[in-house]
Parts: C-alpha cells; structure tokens; sequence
C-alpha cells in the first residue's frame, strides 16, 4: 500500500493569507483545496489572531506541519 503525504503551503500575509493544500502518492500530486483568508480589517495583532485561529489544525491526524 503505498502511503499518502498531505502538504499545506501557506504563503503568508498579514492582511492576506493564502493557502494551498495537495496530496503526493507514489509520483503524483492531487490538488486538494486552496484559498486565502482576509484579514484587512483592525489592528494588526487583532488580523494575526484571524490568520491563526482560521488555519487551527487538528495536528493529531498529520503525520508532519510546516509553516
């Protein structure tokens, strides 16, 4: 059985954030899911607490996150 390797990029932003999402089997990569989060509005630590709190990740189920 060959194992998957899920890969979140982030490219970061303090007022935008995007963020892509693919899975690598074996020689291939599938596109999972993209996006970006807007944070434009407040203070600029008040924008860093959206940025976090938006890409909060359930790290009990990834074998490996990297930001």
């Amino acid at each position: 059985m060959t194992e998957r390797l899920r890969i979140l990029g982030i490219d970061p932003g303090s007022r935008l954030t995007g963020f892509g999402v693919i899975d690598c089997v074996a020689d291939s990569a599938n596109y999972v899911a993209s996006g970006s989060v807007n944070s434009v509005n407040g203070e600029f630590a008040d924008r860093l607490k959206k940025v976090e709190d938006d890409f909060s990740l359930d790290q009990r189920n990834s074998g490996a996150i990297s930001a």
